[in-house]
């Protein structure tokens, strides 16, 4: 019902001070919205056009924020106005000639509105929709800034057009700049700067010409003076970061990770009938995952099937009573030390080849476990025997579950993608280096190296410019991108020996080759 208020008056405040609040997310603003219930020149019939201002006028005259085009000829040129009244909207009759409806009732003076009401200028006139979301979807913060700045130009601009241009080179350094801010590019700030000099001497020579907007300009103005030094903060943003070195961030990011990186030492145990025995020991490297998943190399975890004792892999495949296991203790730099068996480890077998070795002295067929490609010339008939699969390298990963939380995040897609050049960094422990020899008691030794080719190797495998040494096997392989830093790769068995004779056939040497190849860390699971 009408209630006795002060008369309305078209203001500065109502549309360009309470636009500028909008723009530059009031807290609590709300706004409401009018559905167009007719087509019209401007609007087509269900539009719905969100009024931000605190103060709107609806009718023909070009000034109005809501226009009806010269063919409605019952509306008038300023016919009513919505104008907010403390938490409320009123609708206020304007035209001396045309009547105002509201919810069919015609408005005398003034009524105030609630959502759902229907607004209807003069008899058989057109009718708009008066709707108000709920929540937080009728606040002008869930608006986003581009459609806020548009709705300032039409509804707060729009009745002031000597202040049009000035407003709006304002508005646009400001959401420049912010922009700037937020993407960091700062090649744009330059000229962003110029473009906010320009629009302080326009908004000088405004302010001379027309009086009434002098306040919101000195608004407007601090606004671009805080917009200004937000430009200075970020010139010195991009100056720090400019100066700060890429292989800083990298050690950063291998800092925040080498705590996951363990040294392991994994002892092998042979039971032969009831007596257990202690074979050897040998050094590696383990890490751990985010997940709590630890991961090496199987090499590290079942030696005795890589060439190390083919008499114990013989006896282990041939008799029941015979069986071969390892203890695998990590050792880390926080203390943390724990202890697994291998056959806590899950293991890709399904290359593996079973070998005829043959028989014993009494008779008994024995056997043997290939887990890696091998290739034999014989040197009398140069004929080649092959065993295996090449695809064996790629299947020389274990991985185990603990109840221990890593910093390491694995990336399997990166793992299989990398390009040639791409630069590869590695935490470990080459010949036992990095245990007990330095100033911790645990401290990874760093490497990096370079992918030799695009993708993946026959074998499955990543092939790098350069090896690393005995002791980084089972270590992690890392490649930063997009600021972070991944595991891509578990270094793998590195080396195999070739024999020479020399002129006499009697004297053996051996060469150390290197396969310079990582497992992907996609094919662990």
């Amino acid at each position: 019902m009408p209630q006795a208020t002060q008369t309305y008056r078209r203001s500065l405040a109502g549309s360009v001070g309470a636009g500028m609040k909008s723009v530059f997310g009031g807290e609590g603003r709300r706004f409401y919205t009018l559905v167009h219930k007719v087509s019209s020149k401007y609007h087509k019939a269900g539009e719905s056009q969100q009024i931000i201002v605190d103060q709107i006028e609806i009718g023909r005259d070009p000034r109005c924020q809501v226009r009806f085009d010269e063919s409605f000829s019952t509306v008038s040129r300023r016919h009513a106005a919505i104008v907010k009244d403390g938490d409320n909207w009123k609708l206020v009759q304007l035209s001396q000639t045309n009547s105002t409806y509201l919810n069919g009732h015609k408005v005398q003076k003034e009524w105030y509105l609630q959502n759902g009401d229907e607004i209807q200028l003069s008899t058989n006139g057109p009718k708009l929709g008066f709707i108000i979301p709920e929540g937080k979807k009728g606040l002008v913060s869930s608006i986003n800034l581009t459609a806020r700045l548009n709705l300032f130009r039409q509804q707060a601009l729009r009745p002031y057009k000597t202040a049009i241009t000035a407003l709006a080179c304002l508005l646009v350094v400001g959401a420049g700049v912010a922009g700037a801010l937020i993407y960091g590019q700062h090649k744009e700030i330059g000229e962003l700067s110029r473009m906010y000099t320009q629009a302080q001497d326009v908004l000088e020579t405004v302010k001379n010409e027309n009086k009434e907007l002098g306040g919101a300009i000195d608004d407007m103005k601090e606004r671009a003076r805080q917009q200004d030094s937000i430009i200075d903060a970020s010139r010195k943003e991009i100056s720090r970061l400019k100066s700060a070195s890429p292989q800083a961030n990298v050690a950063q990011l291998i800092e925040s990770v080498r705590s996951s990186v363990y040294f392991i030492v994994t002892t092998v145990y042979a039971r032969i009938g009831n007596e257990t025995q202690t074979i050897g020991a040998s050094s590696g490297t383990g890490f751990l995952l985010k997940d709590g998943r630890f991961v090496t190399a199987r090499h590290c975890v079942e030696p005795w099937l890589f060439g190390g004792d083919i008499e114990l892999n013989v006896m282990n495949e041939s008799y029941d009573n015979v069986s071969v296991w390892s203890e695998i203790t990590a050792y880390g730099m926080k203390n943390d030390d724990f202890t697994l068996r291998s056959s806590d480890f899950t293991i890709d077998r399904s290359m593996d080849v079973i070998l005829n070795a043959g028989t014993d002295d009494y008779g008994n067929p024995m056997k043997m476990r290939l887990v890696y490609y091998y290739q034999y010339m014989d040197p009398q008939t140069q004929e080649v025997t092959e065993f295996g699969d090449v695809r064996m390298g790629g299947t020389d990963w274990a991985v185990a579950k603990t109840n221990k939380r890593g910093t390491i995040e694995a990336n399997a897609g990166l793992s299989t993608s990398m390009t040639q050049g791409t630069e590869v960094h590695v935490l470990g422990f080459p010949a036992g280096l990095g245990a007990g020899d330095g100033q911790s008691r645990i401290e990874p030794i760093y490497n990096k190296m370079n992918v030799a080719r695009n993708g993946l190797n026959n074998q499955g495998c990543i092939m790098v410019s350069q090896g690393v040494a005995h002791g980084n096997s089972g270590g992690p392989v890392f490649c930063v991108k997009d600021g972070k830093i991944y595991a891509v790769a578990i270094v793998s068995k590195l080396e195999s020996a070739t024999q020479q004779y020399n002129d006499s056939g009697t004297a053996i040497t051996q060469q150390q080759q290197q396969y310079d190849q990582l497992v992907p860390i996609k094919n662990i699971r």
